[in-house]
């Protein structure tokens, strides 16, 4: 399949298209996030609606012994491959503006095509209503890329064997999807393990050994999702319960939930940043990501300040590499999109982002450091798909958006509604992210700064 996918650019969107309206969009679109302007997308342009990849089971790496010289040979375990699923996410806007405006307009034409007269050339107003609320769900579709999370919210289904009793909580991991029905939960005494079958899955995930008042990790056998189980107090006999899942807000998974739990690690209080985070940061990375020039840190604005006050204290500074140069030619129109030069680290290009979330430490405000790899073509081996952090797209990379799906947007012109005197459009977008390996991306939370 690695070969199969394709990835491209916004600026790669922007330099194909041949539409003015859709190199606005992109240019627009890259404009509200500085990620944007580095992130490679997956466009599908098939009916599935989703992105279905391959990669490593995280964790399973097998063992294999050494052996004497023409002693029998044992079988060794099957290597996991688990597929994961990034299901694309819709937002919607229907922009309108009272008929009398729009008739006026499109009653006026010489305003607007003939360049000889006094009147000044007027934009079609609709149309410039629905490009601002573009550039808006464009913001919005970015305030997920890092923190957005679609299943939140799940519970034991009345009328099984384990009871809330038993299992005193569960939190949704990445890649658990709930169209697909419900998962379900074995407990066998016998060994005292838990096992979790995903929705979908024709197989539970590995056996993991639990006891009272404990919190696991319990992965998924076919897929790559996972669950946190806090156990109560466990029966005496075996037990099996199936589990609902749902969204409160149906965002799509952004990097912190396609993450897993063991690369996530929290500083026990409020820290300011230095240097060997970031050293850190790195080292819990895979080693096939540890060193790609596309492996990136991603800071708050105000963390990086207080890097570089940590620098400037030690008599130097951070360095300045041309990271805009490795991707697609830059078109003079969209050249304010392209910042030249960024900060980097041992290397390492520093991203800011002013959405990371916020969490409170002994009365601070902190907020998490993190480093990704963006090179879909840097996977750790040949049985995964891709090993970045990309975009997923509805719709071609040059395709049209007026009345087809163009690069995740799509724009239909409604005109009269039936039920009021204005003039409608319709304007989608779908969108979603996938991690395409467990190792190309680290966190540590726990940072707090004093530069304002």
């Amino acid at each position: 399949m690695a070969g199969e996918l394709e990835f491209y650019s916004l600026r790669d969107a922007y330099n194909q298209t041949v539409q003015p309206m859709g190199r606005r969009v992109y240019a627009s679109s890259a404009n509200v996030h500085q990620l944007a302007q580095f992130l490679f997308f997956v466009p599908i342009i098939d009916n599935s609606g989703a992105l279905d990849y391959r990669r490593r089971a995280h964790g399973d790496f097998i063992n294999i012994p050494y052996s004497i010289p023409g002693s029998n040979i044992n079988r060794a375990p099957d290597a996991r491959v688990v597929s994961v699923r990034s299901e694309l996410h819709e937002i919607v806007a229907q922009p309108s503006i009272a008929s009398s405006v729009q008739l006026n307009y499109a009653n006026a034409p010489y305003m607007v095509s003939n360049p000889l007269s006094p009147m000044p050339m007027q934009k079609d107003p609709l149309w410039t209503k629905a490009e601002m609320l573009m550039q808006d769900m464009a913001r919005t579709a970015w305030s997920t890329a890092i923190s957005g999370k679609w299943i939140d919210t799940c519970g034991i289904k009345p009328g099984g064997s384990l009871t809330a009793a038993e299992i005193a909580a569960i939190e949704v991991g990445h890649s658990v999807n709930y169209i697909r029905g419900t998962g379900f939960l074995k407990f066998t005494r016998s060994t005292m393990t838990l096992e979790f079958k995903a929705p979908g899955d024709n197989i539970y995930g590995p056996a993991v050994v639990v006891a009272n008042a404990t919190t696991y990790t319990l992965r998924a056998g076919a897929t790559g999702g996972y669950i946190k189980v806090t156990t109560g107090t466990l029966p005496v006999n075996d037990g099996l319960c199936e589990i609902e899942f749902s969204s409160t807000s149906n965002r799509p998974d952004g990097l912190i939930a396609l993450m897993e739990p063991d690369q996530i690690r929290s500083l026990p209080v409020p820290t300011r940043i230095l240097p060997k985070y970031l050293d850190e940061l790195l080292t819990m990375l895979f080693p096939a990501y540890r060193d790609s020039m596309w492996t990136v840190f991603i800071m708050h604005p105000r963390d990086l300040n207080a890097l570089k006050e940590v620098a400037r204290s030690m008599n130097t500074q951070l360095d300045h590499d041309d990271f805009a140069s490795l991707m697609a030619p830059v078109d003079p129109d969209i050249l304010p999109m392209a910042k030249k030069k960024l900060p980097t680290y041992d290397g390492h290009a520093i991203l800011v982002d002013d959405t990371l979330p916020i969490k409170m430490m002994d009365g601070k405000a902190t907020r998490p450091i993190l480093a990704v790899c963006l090179d879909p073509r840097q996977p750790e081996s040949d049985n995964v798909d891709f090993g970045a952090f990309v975009g997923v797209l509805r719709g071609p990379v040059q395709g049209a958006i007026y009345k087809q799906y163009g690069f995740g947007w799509y724009i239909e012109n409604l005109g009269a509604s039936q039920q009021a005197t204005v003039h409608m459009m319709r304007v989608c977008l779908n969108h979603a992210w996938a991690l395409g390996s467990s190792g190309a991306a680290a966190m540590i939370e726990g940072f707090f700064s004093d530069i304002f």
